[in-house]
């Protein structure tokens, strides 16, 4: 890997705050100006920590207005709240005036049924009596005499039932009294709402039109009650000719009338009083939403505050301690001279050749500390000790072992779905046989193979990142997979994100792996590791680059430099921008034209390009696939971007781990061979023709096999692949074909 541009700041970065000075880059970066004094460089690195410290105070003022804002809001919520619980008092006054003319109607209601029910007694006998007397001939009018003597007392009844009248009317007077008094409240509360009515009109789900339609409904088709005894009302007037009857009966018809359009009206206040709960209920809901969105923001700005504070005690521990450092270890001049004069002494004394004492005084001018460090920590012994301890900071320096940190969504054998898999275990394997340490970063899918994961072992401390504007929790699990450490991170999300029976192929993919990706970085910051190298992979975890650099820089995980490794341009993660926002990221940022935005489809943004634009090192896998891409046809729409970052795009081929692919240690074949005993080839040719059914003995058997095993898409050359199984066997041979296909079309042809 090229040293130049790994350590090279993503271009068209002006903005970024931090540099790669002050993000702890290499020695030879920091000690590069030998020409320039140390007191000069203890100023550029006080008046760096200075602007950091400025820069870090504007974010804190930019923080404290926002805050300021929070609460203007929290103020007009608290006051549209007050406005709120006065509309529910006028509600509450409202239903309880409905409630109290509700108990009046049913008070009269049980009266007049009771009253009419009495009636309805009377009629039926009256009635039967003058059919009987009608129908008989016989009878005299003695005995009509009589029957008449009977109706003058029941006459006195009735006047005994007028009393009662009397005294309900009594009783409704005093209930008419307190509709009367509540009715003077509600016209006080109202009036408190005056300056509240736009607001009301706006949060009621019904407005005024809609209501007056509703009553209007109701009035037209209320339910009635249709007592059976008034059909009698035709024959009274057929026999009113015959018999004087009571003029109460008259009245008491005339009140059952009334009685009738007295519940109407008492239906139709049933129906208002539902209304008004509805809407009740509605404001309430409102202010539970209220309020759980008034603590969702509370919340973020608590964990902004925080990354923040812990994001400036870093820096303010950093310039203390290269503050510290310029002040202990710097050399004096009269120290620089008795060091000069110690290397010419061992000159002369031919202890030092010519070339060593150039190099150390040449050390010493430069005031590099390491020599200062010798010098002091070997004081007091003899010269050869001493010559000998400085002689060593003239060796070659040793490569460094650096700490590798892969995040990506696939990784052989537990979730493998194509080469990218078999890359990044590969790849890790490969790097540690380097004695560098390497970790990886995977989601944890419901349909891994757990059965080649060692040591599965679940964190008990959460990780809290955030997504949507909120904090969600995961759980965090360790295992080994081919001797390589591995970090599964399982979302507590509603969604169930990487529980889908699948990695690949949901409707919300780009939701599912820029939460990863997002989780992965925080886990990072969380545990506090110092990476050198974070490589990520193709477009599920493209969004680490963007988000390493405007978000987790500033917040102190500013120790790696990142490496992007594109398997295949076909897939980019297409998006509309305000998705960005979903992650943390700023979609008016972003969706420029030299960062995400889509090079064809403007008002799209692309992964795949922010992953090109924001790292430090972008890898194909091949030197001739990386010259493809950067045309027009292999770039798929990215040929641009890839031209203009050519001085950071290499093409590395892709090997394979000899130590899991050996056919000399290989379990799974029938026998195993090497290049010096070759006869188990035959034995598994042998197998596989038995296992797959293909036909022929004999001579048949000595038939060459072809063998294919991929993925079966476009970009493989399917068509290339159908020509070969033809050739193939024209000429005799047969062909194996392992592969699937996420197209219809493909799939079914292969069937």
């Amino acid at each position: 890997m090229n040293n130049e541009s790994v350590h090279e700041k993503p271009p068209n970065e002006e903005e970024y705050a931090v540099s790669s000075e002050n993000l702890g880059a290499p020695d030879e970066i920091q000690h590069s100006n030998s020409d320039i004094d140390t007191d000069e460089i203890f100023n550029r690195v006080i008046e760096d920590l200075t602007n950091i410290v400025k820069n870090t105070e504007e974010k804190i003022l930019s923080f404290s207005e926002l805050r300021t804002q929070s609460l203007a809001g929290l103020e007009q919520v608290q006051k549209g709240n007050d406005e709120l619980q006065t509309r529910l008092n006028v509600l509450k006054l409202q239903l309880e005036m409905k409630l109290i003319a509700r108990d009046l109607e049913n008070s009269k209601l049980r009266f007049l049924e009771q009253e009419v029910e009495i009636l309805e007694k009377k009629l039926s006998g009256t009635l039967d009596t003058i059919n009987a007397l009608s129908n008989d001939n016989s009878v005299n009018y003695t005995m009509l005499a009589e029957y008449m003597e009977t109706l003058g007392l029941e006459a006195a009844n009735q006047a005994a039932a007028d009393a009662r009248r009397e005294k309900f009317e009594t009783k409704n007077e005093v209930l008419q009294k307190k509709m009367s008094f509540l009715e003077s409240e509600l016209a006080d509360a109202s009036e408190a709402l005056g300056t509240s009515q736009q607001m009301e009109k706006h949060e009621n789900s019904l407005s005024a039109d809609d209501l007056q339609t509703s009553r209007s409904e109701k009035r037209k088709s209320p339910e009635r009650i249709q007592p059976a005894s008034f059909d009698s009302s035709l024959q009274l007037r057929n026999i009113s000719s015959k018999i004087d009857l009571p003029n109460d009966v008259y009245e008491l018809v005339a009140l059952l009338a009334e009685l009738k359009r007295e519940n109407q009206v008492y239906r139709e206040a049933i129906a208002e009083n539902e209304m008004l709960g509805a809407q009740y209920q509605l404001l309430e809901q409102k202010l539970v939403d209220l309020e759980r969105e008034l603590k969702s923001k509370v919340e973020f700005h608590k964990f902004e505050m925080k990354a923040l504070c812990s994001s400036l005690d870093k820096l303010v521990e950093r310039r203390d301690a290269h503050s510290g450092w310029s002040k202990a270890d710097s050399l004096k001049r009269e120290f620089r001279n008795n060091i000069v004069l110690s290397v010419d002494r061992w000159l002369l004394e031919e202890k030092l050749s010519l070339s060593e004492a150039s190099a150390l005084r040449e050390m010493t001018w430069q005031n590099q500390p390491k020599i200062s460090d010798v010098f002091f920590s070997l004081k007091g012994q003899s010269d050869d000790v001493i010559v000998a301890g400085l002689l060593k900071l003239l060796n070659p320096r040793k490569r460094q072992r650096m700490h590798i940190v892969h995040i990506a969504a696939e990784m052989a054998p537990v979730a493998k779905v194509g080469g990218l898999a078999d890359v990044v275990t590969g790849l890790g394997r490969a790097f540690q046989k380097e004695n560098h340490l390497v970790e990886i970063v995977i989601p944890k899918y419901d349909c891994m193979d757990y059965s080649k994961i060692s040591k599965l072992t679940a964190v008990e401390a959460d990780l809290d990142s955030f997504f949507d504007g909120c904090i969600f929790k995961n759980k965090v699990w360790t295992g080994i997979v081919e001797g390589l450490p591995v970090y599964f991170i399982e979302p507590h999300h509603p969604s169930r994100l990487f529980w889908r029976g699948k990695i690949y192929g949901e409707n919300d993919d780009f939701k599912r792996f820029t939460y990863f990706s997002r989780a992965a970085l925080q886990f990072i910051l969380q545990t506090e590791k110092r990476p050198d190298i974070i490589h990520c992979h193709d477009w599920h975890s493209a969004v680490i680059a963007p988000l390493y650099w405007e978000i987790y820089v500033p917040q102190g995980l500013d120790s790696a430099r990142i490496a992007f490794t594109c398997h295949n341009f076909e897939y980019q993660g297409r998006e509309n921008p305000a998705a960005l926002t979903s992650c943390g990221l700023d979609p008016k940022r972003m969706h420029r034209a030299d960062r995400m935005q889509d090079n064809f489809i403007h008002n799209q943004i692309n992964l795949l390009k922010g992953a090109i634009i924001f790292s430090n090192i972008v890898t194909t896998v091949s030197p001739t696939y990386a010259e493809e891409v950067q045309s027009s046809e292999g770039g798929k729409g990215l040929h641009l971007t890839l031209m203009a970052q050519n001085h950071k795009v290499f093409g590395i081929l892709n090997g394979i781990d000899t130590d899991l692919w050996n056919p000399a240690t290989d379990l799974h074949i029938a026998q195993q061979y090497s290049t010096n005993d070759i006869d188990g080839k035959a034995v598994n040719k042998a197998a596989l023709r038995s296992v797959l059914m293909l036909s022929g003995t004999g001579l048949d058997s000595e038939r060459p096999i072809v063998g294919c095993v991929t993925r079966l898409v476009p970009g493989k050359g399917v068509h290339l692949i159908r020509h070969a199984i033809f050739h193939t066997l024209e000429r005799g041979g047969q062909f194996v074909l392992l592969g699937s296909s996420p197209v219809d079309e493909i799939q079914v042809s292969c069937h």
